[in-house]
């Protein structure tokens, strides 16, 4: 029987691929163990990101759904929203909900 973690990313998964802008892609994701997801965002056009592809990736912690992912991109980039580090800090994760 699959746990809420299993339904809740799987569910997650089929939203994303049915919703998904054309600049984002899924490039990876644990099957086994669920622990990340992998992403590339390309660049918006007309701006200075314009042609770049940013990798990203997306750790689910062990309590997932109850505590929301940490994403982080892994491509070097100087953004107001994207910590040096590169963690991404924005509205979503921030005012995440167990229930999605």
């Amino acid at each position: 029987m699959a746990n809420v973690r299993t339904i809740r990313l799987s569910r997650d998964l089929e939203d994303f691929i049915v919703h998904a802008p054309e600049s984002v892609v899924l490039t990876a994701y644990d099957e086994e163990r669920m622990k990340f997801v992998k992403f590339a965002v390309s660049g918006p056009p007309e701006t200075l990101y314009e042609g770049s592809v940013f990798q990203g990736v997306l750790k689910l912690p062990a309590d997932f759904p109850r505590r929301a992912p940490d994403a982080v991109l892994e491509t070097p980039i100087w953004h107001p929203n994207i910590g040096l580090s590169g963690k991404i800090c924005y509205d979503l994760i921030s005012d995440w909900q167990e229930t999605g």
